[in-house]
């Protein structure tokens, strides 16, 4: 079936049946479609509370989402480095390596972490250019605001990405990425 024999049975449907569709057809991958039946819904007369506010409610739940998003890969692999080097050079695991492998076991896993813990810095420095940016705000209060457990997981692994130096370029690519989150501007397709 064709996306032009299904749009005249467009009007008909109710706004949790329009959700649904969008949703289904945005997971398949057709953005174009995505929009056509997002823009093709019926408009209605109301009241909506100032746009000047809720145009940055909304941005800022989206940005601190796709950086919530981005983020987590990167906490992840940290907390898991941090807890294996808890476990092998902390007491019990110092009891059960020979002294000549403490230095090389930890040193491979600061390896382990450090290009995670780079590319969480430039996230981070991308998200809080963003932020000041777009809302005046540092990122951490958004974060607080929006995603507090992804606050608190940043807090935890602050001695890892202090002071680090990051990637430039990698830095701008998230940076466009995030201020594309706040926008919502999508490359557009056509209709």
């Amino acid at each position: 079936m064709n996306r032009n024999s299904l749009r005249p049975m467009y009007p008909g449907l109710t706004g949790e049946e329009r959700f649904r569709l969008a949703v289904q057809v945005g997971a398949a991958g057709d953005d174009q479609e995505t929009m056509h039946v997002a823009r093709s819904c019926p408009r209605m007369e109301g009241t909506v509370v100032d746009p000047s506010f809720t145009t940055p409610v909304m941005a800022s739940f989206r940005l601190a989402s796709a950086f919530a998003r981005a983020a987590g890969p990167y906490l992840g692999w940290v907390n898991a480095v941090g807890m294996l080097e808890g476990l092998l050079t902390g007491d019990r695991g110092l009891a059960l390596l020979a002294r000549e492998a403490q230095l090389p076991v930890t040193m491979v896993l600061d390896r382990a972490a450090e290009e995670a813990a780079r590319d969480l810095r430039a996230l981070i420095d991308a998200f809080e250019e963003v932020c000041r940016e777009r809302t005046g705000l540092p990122g951490h209060v958004l974060l607080r605001f929006w995603v507090p457990e992804v606050a608190a997981a940043l807090e935890s692994v602050e001695e890892w990405i202090q002071g680090l130096d990051t990637d430039a370029g990698f830095r701008e690519g998230v940076k466009e990425g995030l201020d594309q989150a706040w926008t919502l501007s999508l490359p557009s397709k056509g209709d």
